[in-house]
């Protein structure tokens, strides 16, 4: 098997992965989008929503790499597909990030996720 299909496998893998990572994150912050399926296997938790939330776009942006190596050219579009969910979940980050009970602790991890999304 050649880079090249490897590469197309992997997309289309760590795309799956994606999807089933954000429903888990809807599921997890009952959001309208929750599908009942996912919503009967977790409790509401807000810090697991954001953390698979988290987890969603890394792989989605993982993904894109991987189809742009599979193609040998740049594909910005393909990052910019996502920028209004990296934002709103990096803005609900910065929202954690200033809750005034937090530890100095809590606050380094959670700047860290910021910087992530």
């Amino acid at each position: 098997m050649n880079l090249h299909a490897v590469l197309l496998m992997l997309t289309f893998s760590l795309s799956a992965r994606a999807i089933r990572s954000k429903r888990y994150g809807d599921a997890y912050g009952v959001t309208a989008q929750a599908r009942q399926e996912f919503l009967a296997k977790v409790s509401p938790d807000h810090t697991l929503s954001l953390l698979r939330f988290t987890d969603s776009i890394l792989l989605f942006l993982y993904s894109y790499w991987c189809q742009e190596r599979s193609c040998d050219r740049l594909r910005p579009e393909l990052y910019h597909s996502s920028d209004l969910f990296r934002a709103d979940i990096r803005g609900q980050w910065e929202r954690e990030y200033r809750k005034e009970e937090l530890s100095a602790k809590e606050k380094e991890k959670i700047g860290c996720m910021v910087g992530l999304a």
